[in-house]
């Protein structure tokens, strides 16, 4: 691994991966000396996926950070695990199992420090609007979620100050009216309450808007 990333350093890269590939067997023989629930197991397995993730291998990095999480039974680390795979399948657009991922995190009973849950919470109105999954294959919790948002109801789940809830809102309405341009607007004058990631999703739902409108023309 370490002769991969001193080639990823040079920006020079081998096609045919070799010590890439080389790499990964080596975590993968290490792996099989240890039981399924070990923490050496775990540990393995989160170290892969973050020199992956070094490498810009992300999707790669998704898939061994999902292996990590069936060994992982402390909570403070499926916490961990569950949030950087959120940001993986975000990263590499995959908006629906990351939806899943994100519905995971906020219904597994985690306790979830009030800044995370709300980053989620945000993510998960980000990436509702763009899997947009139909309403039998929404859980409880996602629907409550857009009940209390869009009511103004008071809850502990939507931890938003009111200019991010009442920007939450705009986003929300102007989608569902396919205003891309009133989106636009909204988008400049949120940028400052989102993350980069979720600025991403927010330019990303954008596009699809005018894109649609552009089909219907």
């Amino acid at each position: 691994m370490k002769a991969e990333k001193k080639l990823w350093a040079l920006r020079t890269y081998s096609p045919e991966r070799e010590n890439l590939e080389a790499a990964i067997g080596c975590f993968i023989q290490a792996l099989n000396r240890y039981p399924e629930k070990s923490l050496l197991r775990t540990s393995i397995l989160l170290e892969l996926s973050n020199d992956l993730v070094h490498l810009n291998k992300k999707s790669e990095a998704a898939c061994y950070f999902e292996q990590a999480l069936e060994t992982v039974v402390d909570n403070t680390m499926r916490i961990m695990c569950l949030r950087n795979l959120l940001n993986l399948q975000i990263d590499c657009e995959k908006y629906v199992i990351a939806l899943e991922t994100a519905n995971k995190l906020c219904d597994g009973k985690f306790n979830l420090p009030e800044d995370l849950l709300a980053e989620v919470q945000v993510s998960r109105i980000l990436l509702t609007l763009l899997a947009k999954p139909t309403d039998e294959n929404k859980p409880a919790s996602l629907n409550q979620l857009f009940n209390d948002l869009m009511n103004d109801n008071d809850s502990d789940t939507i931890p938003f100050n009111t200019d991010l809830r009442l920007k939450l809102q705009s986003i929300v309405v102007s989608h569902g009216l396919g205003d891309a341009e009133s989106l636009v607007s909204v988008t400049s004058d949120t940028k400052h309450l989102l993350t980069s990631q979720q600025v991403e999703m927010l330019q990303k739902i954008i596009t699809e808007q005018r894109l649609e409108q552009l089909s219907l023309k």
